[in-house]
């Protein structure tokens, strides 16, 4: 026979398989959902913007999804703050959205084009500018540089703000430079304030100004327990970020000369709600983590159960066809992993060999075969006693042609069932693992969200148990239903008429 005349052939035969196939509802039901779940798994990167694991502090810390709002306790939830467009200045427009003020005709407060923070990498910040000759002192000059934006919920679940800075001061002059939050009555809330001198490179804040910070808790509610953000955002209403400058100019003696650069001002409020599916305890996307989860949960699954269905096809066959002391070998070696409790056992290998996502593949696969085995090993017994098998012997086939060129193609279509029904074995157990701690922690997976939802104590989260424990169930239940219906179609005792 042709190579064309086989491939016909083939093509022959698996259009013969699927007209079998499609009259199975429950089978064309379970391929649907496999086609989805793969199109999700192969769209991760494009479905959602987000790094499952490095993309952290996104919203606030357990967040509820968006549709949530849609039911009372979460109808005035906040969310997520970011009045600045363009933190790093890049551009004069960028400048206009801050409203600038100065006490004094000879400071003033304007876009620096050339003088940026090297770390962004774009030229641009606000200056704040002090120049006159010796003879004349202003006193206290202040300026400022401010941002509003509307609070029209509840106040954000933490806010944290982030600036570079850097001063050249001259003459008698001194300066301080401030972070203070304004609200719609007019009270200011100091966030931080620091004494500038001459500096060499651009500094931070330190510690970082975050409202989950002891200090700035204990600074501004007198309790380090109390709730910064509910005391500044009180009540719906304008609010503004405020960047202030306080030079003092005493002496008339000097001239004086204070250049302040603000630079990547940055105001974050980290709301209560988010996505589609909220966030787990360090603000990240639960809902990416959801889909990146059917990619791992889809390899575990189908390498596992290939490497199980390998090693018990290989077994079976050898068990089955040359009999005697190798099939009692064999098979009492398959009885005694069968009889072995599974998963105590994983935990203990799993322990020692380390909770990596090869490790788990490897260690499923090799103990997932046993039940494989025992059954290609009764259809091998059943095949080797029919004609075209003594045919070949007749013919001078030796042991290993018979095995794996008249008695392999033959097992195929049970060890394909098997393939699909043990894949949703494997995704369980690897969940079961992964829920008790012993999943890879570098890969996001639907066990490992079930394990950080109990570690966490998430009872109000139901949504973060729900979704990925149907994901589960959905999945197992997909490759089951192609599992039963490959195996009516391939069985011809099972084959509808």
């Amino acid at each position: 026979m042709s190579r064309r005349e086989k491939t016909q052939a083939r093509i022959r035969r698996f259009r013969e398989f699927w007209g079998q196939y499609r009259r199975n509802k429950l089978g064309i039901m379970g391929l649907g959902l496999i086609i989805v779940f793969t199109l999700l798994a192969v769209g991760a990167p494009f479905i959602t913007p987000y790094d499952p694991l490095k993309s952290t502090n996104l919203a606030g810390s357990k967040a509820a999804p968006v549709w949530m709002t849609a039911f009372p306790p979460y109808q005035h939830a906040s969310r997520n703050i970011d009045p600045i467009s363009d933190t790093s200045l890049s551009s004069q427009d960028s400048f206009k959205q801050w409203q600038v003020s100065s006490t004094s005709s000879e400071a003033s407060v304007v876009y620096a084009s050339d003088v940026g923070n090297p770390e962004d990498g774009r030229p641009g910040s606000i200056g704040f500018q002090l120049s006159h000759p010796a003879g004349i002192a202003y006193g206290r000059v202040v300026e400022q540089a401010s941002v509003s934006f509307e609070i029209i919920c509840d106040a954000p679940q933490r806010f944290t703000v982030d600036l570079s800075w850097y001063a050249q001061i001259s003459g008698g002059a001194t300066g301080k430079i401030a972070v203070l939050l304004r609200d719609s009555a007019g009270t200011e809330y100091l966030l931080w304030e620091k004494s500038v001198q001459t500096t060499e490179e651009w500094e931070k804040p330190s510690p970082r100004i975050d409202s989950w910070s002891p200090q700035l808790r204990l600074f501004l509610t007198q309790d380090i327990l109390g709730s910064a953000e509910k005391k500044i955002f009180s009540s719906p209403g304008i609010y503004s970020l405020v960047v202030r400058v306080v030079m003092n100019d005493d002496d008339p003696n000097s001239e004086a000369n204070v250049k302040v650069y603000a630079d990547d001002v940055t105001f974050r409020g980290y709301g209560s709600v988010f996505g589609y599916l909220g966030t787990d305890q360090f603000g990240a996307d639960l809902f990416s983590q959801l889909i990146y989860g059917a990619r791992l949960s889809l390899i575990i699954g189908i390498l596992a159960s290939l490497l199980s269905v390998v090693i018990g096809v290989m077994l079976g066959l050898a068990a089955g066809f040359l009999g005697g002391a190798t099939d009692e070998v064999l098979m009492r070696f398959n009885d005694m992993l069968l009889v072995l409790p599974g998963l105590p056992l994983l935990l203990v290998l799993i322990a020692v060999l380390g909770p990596s996502i090869w490790n788990l593949v490897i260690l499923i696969g090799l103990l997932g075969f046993m039940s494989i085995a025992r059954v290609i090993r009764s259809q091998v017994l059943s095949y080797k006693e029919r004609t075209f098998i003594e045919a070949a012997r007749a013919a001078g086939a030796g042991s290993s042609r018979i095995m794996f060129k008249h008695l392999l193609p033959n097992v195929m279509s049970l060890a394909f069932a098997q393939l699909a029904l043990s894949v949703p074995a494997a995704i369980v157990t690897e969940a079961a693992l992964s829920w008790l701690g012993l999943g890879d922690p570098t890969v996001p997976t639907w066990g490992r969200m079930l394990y950080l939802a109990h570690y966490y104590g998430v009872m109000k989260e139901w949504w973060w148990i729900v979704f990925p424990g149907l994901c589960i169930a959905l999945v197992s239940i997909a490759f089951i239903f192609v599992g039963y219906a490959m195996d009516e179609v391939l069985n011809p005792k099972l084959r509808r008429r």
